[in-house]
């Protein structure tokens, strides 16, 4: 009997850190969508005189009605609309749903693996940061450096306190990450005479680096490069050209770098 009422009390606490992480994952959305606009990546299309993280309120993109509270609750609101404006009837992309439920599993696949602690607060803060710059790369090819230069800061910040990761080895992971990649940029563009691989990758590295350390760093590297090379694969096939014809595609290897990252943590002993 107790055993069973502990199995029923660690399912209860993961549903309740999934509900918790689609809430996260709503807020995610809303970065996604407003940061690269807030970095002229996008042109804008709204009239709004203040456009921000917390300005405007959540509208439709279509007719730009702000969207009630009893519409806006994560996951459900989406499912009860059908996926459809509760004005316009216009299509919400399915992205926002995807992201939200994507954040909760991750939440539970930390807790899945990690007690209770400081760890697994900083490690959520850190997942949740990834999945931004995941979802940005991947749609735009691009990692903000608002974002990287502050996950450096933090990392090194929280590791010289709490010491998660010694702090030597979060800065040799931040300093050798970013040299590392740094060269094969170089090296790539003085064989080819054209950009290859982004700066954006390289301060990405430097900042997981930051808060993981040096040893982790080879594995979340291989990982990414193993899930760029598929990702690369499927999209020739997808597009149905041949290697030659796809070897000019740029791969957002940000993006897996990320999703690397992100599936590695629950791996590393704190």
């Amino acid at each position: 009997f107790m055993y069973e009422l502990l199995i029923t009390s660690n399912i209860l606490v993961l549903i309740y850190i999934f509900l918790f992480g689609i809430i996260i994952g709503s807020f995610l959305n809303t970065v996604i969508y407003r940061l690269p606009i807030m970095l002229g990546l996008i042109e804008r299309t709204d009239n709004y005189k203040k456009f921000n993280l917390l300005t405007p309120r959540s509208h439709c993109k279509k007719c730009y009605r702000k969207i009630p509270f009893f519409f806006n609750i994560p996951v459900f609101s989406y499912l009860m609309l059908r996926g459809k404006c509760f004005n316009c009837k216009s299509a919400i992309p399915l992205e926002y749903l995807l992201i939200e439920v994507l954040t909760g599993l991750t939440l539970v696949w930390l807790a899945l693996f990690m007690i209770f602690s400081n760890e697994l607060i900083f490690m959520s803060i850190l997942s949740c940061t990834l999945i931004v710059l995941a979802i940005i790369d991947l749609k735009h090819l691009i990692l903000p450096n608002s974002i990287t230069y502050s996950l450096i800061f933090l990392g090194l910040l929280i590791n010289l306190i709490f010491s998660m990761t010694p702090f030597l080895y979060a800065c040799l992971g931040c300093c050798l990450g970013y040299l590392l990649f740094f060269i094969i940029e170089k090296l790539f563009y003085f064989v080819k005479k054209e950009e290859g691989l982004g700066r954006g990758d390289a301060k990405l590295i430097a900042a997981i680096g930051s808060w993981v350390g040096l040893d982790h760093l080879p594995f979340i590297i291989l990982l990414a490069a193993c899930l760029g090379i598929l990702f690369f694969i499927i999209v020739m096939i997808i597009n149905k050209k041949s290697l030659n014809q796809s070897l000019n595609f740029q791969i957002p290897f940000g993006t897996f770098l990320a999703i690397s990252c992100i599936a590695i943590i629950p791996l590393i002993s704190y």
